[in-house]
C-alpha cells in the first residue's frame, strides 16, 4: 500500500509534533482500517455518495472485518503557514519522504501545477523509466 499523508499545520509547534510521527522506522509500518470506517460514507465526484471501501477501488467485495495493510511507500505533505514555510525552506533540509506547500496551495489541489506536484510524490517517480 502506498500512502500520501497530508498534515495541515497551523503553528510551528504543531508542525514539529506532526513531523515527528513520520520519521522512518526500522521495520514495517502497518495501518488498520476499521470496518466501521470502511462502511461509512464519503462524498465523491458530482456529489455522489459511496462507502469508503467501494470508493477506494481496492476491494472487489465488501470487507467483513477490520483490514490491516502494510505500508510500503509513505510520503508526508506538510501544509504550512507562509511564515513557517519560508522559515523551514530557508533553514532546514527536508527528509526524503517529506514534501511541503503553503495553506493557499492546498486550496488549489485541482490546479495542474499542484496536481504535478502531488503526482511527483509517487513511487514510480524515483525511476527515470518505469521498470
Amino acid at each position: 500500500m502506498d500512502v500520501i499523508a497530508i498534515e495541515v499545520c497551523r503553528t510551528n509547534q504543531n508542525f514539529n509534533d506532526k513531523r515527528s510521527r513520520y520519521q522512518p522506522a526500522a521495520g514495517n509500518v502497518n495501518v488498520t482500517l476499521p470496518l466501521a470506517w470502511l462502511n461509512s460514507n464519503v462524498t465523491i465526484q458530482k456529489g455522489r455518495v459511496e462507502r469508503y471501501w467501494k470508493a477506494s477501488r481496492w476491494f472487489n467485495t465488501a470487507p467483513v472485518a477490520d483490514v490491516r495493510l502494510t505500508i510500503r511507500h509513505l510520503r508526508a505533505l506538510f501544509v504550512l503557514t507562509d511564515t513557517d514555510y519560508a522559515n523551514f525552506g530557508a533553514n532546514h533540509l527536508p527528509a526524503g519522504h517529506e514534501y511541503f506547500c503553503r495553506h493557499r496551495d492546498l486550496s488549489q489541489i485541482t490546479h495542474q501545477d499542484m496536481q504535478r506536484f502531488v503526482k511527483g510524490m509517487a513511487l514510480m517517480n524515483h525511476f527515470k523509466r518505469r521498470p
